[in-house]
């Protein structure tokens, strides 16, 4: 894979949605500070500065989610304050991103790229698969409007809510692009590893049974040497996964609460279009509504989606490296003491120090993201359910009132 084209590629898009404010050079493998991109930052901040400013106008849209659900605009009002807070956060937190970048480029200079075009579309399929996914049902709804252009200010409103949710996008994709890229310094750990441990198992042999033991003695330390080397080596690669792990995980926090925000809201919309909200709408606008609300779903899980394939492969690739340690350290009699502890702490920086980690509380693996959305999933449904047999009650009471005021 050609490093330098896909993190330059990858980071435009970051620098174009406002995630980033460094652009990579690949002259110096390094990303630095860009005065152009500040200034579509600066541009970027504008023009949401007014599509929030219309969320506070006399808005025909605003006033008929208003009238057909009070709970829906308040889940609007409440995205729209979380998208501000979290525009406001990134202003802070963008230098951070820039040096836990760094920290993806500095492994890359020291990792010879897999010549595999399979292994390099895939990585660009991780970063923008939900991007184009999100353009075919932006084609699909447009398609149904006869590619008629809405009200500005609808067009407003909907950038005021869309805006911040697809920057703080890029942290998810940045740490699945990054988890994908660090296979390949794990591969070539895993294979000059298996080429050290395949050569001294018969090293040890020869030293029982040869007198020569000042050539078995110096090729012991070169054993050892390239398993302090490989340590080393790792101990670097978990520095830089531990500063990404720091500095994404407010980030990654956030776009789950603004993902639970929207699930809520495109689950209370759907309970209520099938109830009653589909008596007001023409067929073709039926069809707008059920597109808009499969694509939250469908655009939220791929993202996840992504991290999960990547990841899963990261911890593939560790757990076999794993593995073959374990093999050698049972093996107990053929090593040297001194290679036996070097690699009992190797064993030790892949367990425990080379983790998708995020607050040194929950591992990233695809058992807790299914786990996470299993439990998402039930707490959003609880809520619709009890939102809508409350209103249930109350239309009936009011139905009974009316009769009782009648008679």
């Amino acid at each position: 894979m050609d490093y330098n084209r896909i993190l330059r590629i990858t980071n435009c898009f970051l620098v174009i949605t406002g995630f980033q404010l460094h652009t990579f050079e690949s002259s110096t493998g390094r990303f630095l500070f860009s005065l152009w991109a500040l200034m579509n930052f600066i541009v970027l901040t504008l023009f949401y500065t007014i599509c929030v400013n219309q969320h506070f106008t006399q808005s025909p849209l605003l006033k008929i989610f208003n009238d057909l659900s009070p709970f829906f605009w308040k889940l609007i009002r409440l995205h729209l304050l979380l998208g501000v807070t979290v525009y406001i956060f990134r202003i802070f937190q963008m230098p951070g991103i820039g040096r836990s970048c760094n920290s993806i480029s500095s492994w890359t200079t020291r990792t010879r790229p897999r010549k595999c075009a399979i292994a390099k579309a895939f990585a660009y399929f991780l970063f923008f698969s939900t991007f184009f996914i999100s353009l075919c049902f932006a084609v699909y709804i447009a398609y149904e409007m006869k590619f008629k252009m809405p009200p500005w200010d609808n067009i407003f409103i909907s950038l005021g809510l869309f805006i911040p949710h697809f920057t703080l996008a890029g942290a998810l994709k940045l740490y699945t692009l990054n988890c994908w890229l660090m296979q390949d310094e794990l591969s070539q750990v895993k294979l000059e590893l298996a080429d050290v441990l395949s050569y001294q198992f018969p090293i040890e042999i020869y030293n029982e049974v040869s007198t020569r033991n000042d050539v078995v003695k110096i090729t012991e330390i070169n054993v050892q040497k390239l398993l302090e080397q490989h340590y080393n080596r790792l101990l670097q690669l978990a520095s830089e996964l531990q500063l990404l792990n720091v500095t994404l995980e407010k980030d990654l926090l956030l776009l789950l609460v603004m993902n639970s925000i929207c699930l809520l809201a495109a689950v209370h919309t759907l309970v209520y279009f099938q109830t009653s909200w589909y008596l007001f709408l023409s067929p073709s606008w039926k069809r707008i509504f059920y597109a808009e609300n499969v694509a939250v779903y469908v655009l939220i899980s791929w993202d996840y989606l992504c991290l999960c394939i990547s990841v899963g492969f990261f911890n593939k690739l560790k757990w076999q490296i794993l593995e073959r340690i374990e093999r050698a350290l049972r093996s107990k009699k053929y090593l040297a003491s001194t290679c036996y502890a070097n690699l009992k702490d190797v064993r030790y920086l892949l367990t425990f120090a080379l983790r998708l980690r995020l607050f040194n509380i929950v591992d990233i693996n695809s058992a807790n993201l299914i786990m996470m959305h299993v439990i998402l999933g039930i707490i959003i449904s609880i809520f619709v359910i009890y939102h809508y047999l409350n209103d249930q009650i109350v239309s009936i009471a009011e139905q009974v009132d009316s009769i009782t005021i009648d008679d």
